[in-house]
This record gives structure tokens, sequence and C-alpha cells, in this order.
């Protein structure tokens, strides 16, 4: 949502720009009752709420971070070499690579870290992601770290 329009709602559920709404809708077939004015209120909370959810950082999916040692584009903001590859469990992300290269350990691809892609674009290891999880409302008990089985609860 637009911060314009944000701004503009909230302009018109303050107590005076409800009665500036009211006074617009004396003389029409449908007055703009107190249940009306109630419902304009808890939809705009509503609204709100989403909003704030757009910028709260979750967890996306499970990922595992293969080392190389070379650059590639378009991999999480936060890593700086190697692949991060991204499944529905981490068993994914070994299926891929092995798909990819035949024998990735003589070609010095080494598996550096299993964790979590975010929705900030972030390759986090399970102990953040677990933190992340909670607080996003992900999963309803803090743990230690997090695995790909906890989000499916």
């Amino acid at each position: 949502m637009s911060k314009s329009v944000v701004k503009h709602m909230q302009e018109m559920l303050t107590p005076t720009g409800l009665d500036n709404l009211s006074a617009r809708y004396v003389g029409h077939d449908r007055p703009l009752t107190q249940a009306k004015i109630k419902a304009f209120r808890e939809l705009y909370e509503i609204l709100i709420e989403q909003d704030k959810a757009k910028d709260e950082e979750y967890i996306l999916c499970a990922a595992t971070w293969f080392d190389d040692g070379k650059k590639y584009k378009h991999q999480p903001k936060n890593v700086e070499t190697g692949i991060v590859l991204c499944g529905f469990g981490h068993h994914a992300a070994f299926q891929q690579i092995g798909g990819l290269v035949g024998d990735r350990q003589k070609l010095g691809i080494h598996e550096k870290e299993q964790g979590f892609i975010t929705s900030q674009n972030r390759f986090v290891g399970r102990a953040e992601a677990s933190i992340i999880a909670y607080k996003a409302g992900q999963i309803h008990t803090e743990i230690k770290e997090l695995h790909s089985e906890d989000l499916r609860a």
C-alpha cells in the first residue's frame, strides 16, 4: 500500500476526517452510520498491520551454501563467494548440486553452511533463522537452531 494511501486513510479516520466524511454523505440514500465508520476503522487497522508485515523479515526456504571461492551473480546479498542452492528442504540442494556437477569434492566445491534464505534476500544460519522464524510467527516455540521440518510443523 502506498504511503499516500496510508496517509489519506489516517487523515480520513481522525474524528475530524470522519465528521467531514459523514457530512459528505448527508442527503445520500445511505448515510454513513457508526457501523460503517467502525468498519472503516477496522479495515484501516488491517491494512496497517499488513503494511507492517511486509517489512518484517521472514524465512522463505531452506538453503545450502557451497563455496568454491568464485564470485557468482544473483546470490543472496551477504554471500560474496560460492553459490547458494535452495529448496523445500536442505536435501534439495544436495540433489541440485549433484545434478549440476558430478563429483563436487574433486572440483573444490565444498558445503560451507546449511541455512535459510530470508524475505530480504539474506542467507542466514540455523541459529539466526530460528530467531527470525519465531519473530515472524512461522514457529511458535523458541528453538536454538531451525530445521526445514520446523517450518512444516
